[in-house]
């Protein structure tokens, strides 16, 4: 297994995207495997690097499935509710997703390393919606890694959002 990026819910299960496997793990609170979820590919509940993961105040998840191009929004039995963007999608949103993080009203922000942006994206208890004009954060190609980490920090949980794949894991937002 290769981890990328993981996240807590209240619940005190962790979600871990594994690069590796091309999967994602979820972990119950005692750290025993609950579900693993997805495998190569570029369909469907498949991924092509999943780079960034993150609960939903609804106990789902989403995955910054980079490679494919896209969001996979799961519910929290780990089934597949909705994907935005992909290859194949005429409005490609993204071009490179790697870090994703929700705010409580389960809204999504995007980072797109390749696009040098961050996303919002409406969110809720249902499907997400993409609306590229009133939910443009940023719309940069010329962002460092310092730009992204500044850019980070007004984010709604701040230095958790991983930002590029250089980036190591930032345990601190779990530990403080």
């Amino acid at each position: 297994t290769t981890p990328r990026d993981f996240d807590l819910d209240m619940d005190g299960r962790v979600i871990i995207s594994d690069m590796g496997e091309q999967q994602v793990l979820i972990l119950d609170s005692f750290m025993g495997l609950q579900n693993r979820v997805g495998h190569p590919g570029s369909h469907d509940e498949q991924f092509d690097n999943p780079a960034g993961v993150c609960f939903l105040p609804d106990g789902g998840f989403v995955v910054a499935d980079a490679g494919n191009e896209r969001l996979q929004r799961f519910n929290r039995l780990g089934y597949g509710d909705a994907v935005i963007g992909g290859r194949f999608d005429a409005n490609r949103p993204f071009l490179s997703p790697q870090g994703v993080t929700a705010d409580r009203h389960g809204n999504l922000f995007v980072a797109d390393l390749l696009a040098g942006q961050v996303e919002g994206l409406e969110g809720g208890p249902g499907l997400l919606h993409y609306n590229p004009l009133m939910h443009r954060l940023e719309r940069r190609a010329d962002l460092t890694p310092a730009a992204w980490s500044a850019l980070c920090q007004g984010l709604p949980h701040g230095p958790r959002l991983l930002l590029a794949p250089w980036l190591a894991l930032h345990l601190a937002s779990v530990l403080f």
